[in-house]
């Protein structure tokens, strides 16, 4: 089996690709051997990944799976919820859902499949979100395969998965999980701007000629004050 880094793009790239001082990335693929893949996506409909969002960002800027078609070809759908860790479940409505995307390739050949939230989703800095793909709303019949980890590489959270297919069991009913294993998979996040720095005011001309007319009515009043003597007058 060969990794090909090969992107679907769902939106503009440069949400992908946020100013490096300003995000930071959650990213499984170092760990990977390449060519490690769990089957059954589409039987089980729904595989996601828990996250915790990185302290000081507050945007979701992008997020990839990476996906064997097998050689055939599959729709499904990202999505993004909010994750209650506590009862493994996601809460609320998507906070973000793409449009259909088919999975296809052949054989052996794992590619990127990479989505982009239009100006970024926003998040909460230290709250939980799954990132999920599904086959609940899309027919098909094949089973892809997923990049998968064996082990621990990601602290913040784990591979989860819901073998439903009623899609209100998305939010209803807890998920279950291999432990403390991941997905392959990659999450970028940007930080709020930076405040822009306070100016100091510099008067303009018609301004400084004001402060100077003060300056020279104060010195002004000054020089019209008299010494007032107090004690015996001369006899």
């Amino acid at each position: 089996m060969q990794f090909h880094p090969i992107t679907i793009a769902l939106a503009a790239t440069a949400a992908l690709t946020a100013a490096a001082a300003s995000a930071q990335n959650i990213d499984t693929r170092p760990a990977w051997d390449g060519s490690n893949t769990l089957g059954g996506f589409g039987s089980t409909p729904t595989f996601g990944q828990a996250i915790t969002v990185p302290a000081g960002h507050d945007r979701l800027t992008g997020f990839s799976f990476y996906i064997d078609a097998m050689g055939h070809s599959r729709p499904f759908r990202a999505a993004v919820y909010a994750w209650d860790a506590a009862q493994q479940r996601a809460v609320g409505s998507p906070l973000w859902q793409s449009a259909p995307v088919s999975i296809t390739g052949a054989d052996g050949d794992v590619l990127e499949y990479a989505f982009a939230p239009p100006g970024g989703m926003p998040v909460a800095p230290g709250q939980t979100y799954v990132l999920l793909g599904t086959t609940l709303y899309d027919a098909g019949s094949t089973t892809p395969s997923w990049g998968f980890l064996q082990s621990n590489a990601y602290s913040g959270g784990g591979f989860v998965y819901l073998g439903s297919t009623n899609s209100a069991h998305l939010t209803g009913t807890a998920w279950a999980d291999m432990g403390v294993w991941d997905l392959v998979f990659r999450a970028t996040f940007a930080a709020p701007p930076s405040p822009p720095a306070q100016a100091t005011p510099v008067p303009g001309p018609q301004g400084a000629a004001l402060a100077l007319l003060g300056l020279a009515m104060a010195g002004a009043g000054l020089r019209s004050i008299r010494p007032r003597c107090t004690g015996a007058s001369k006899p």
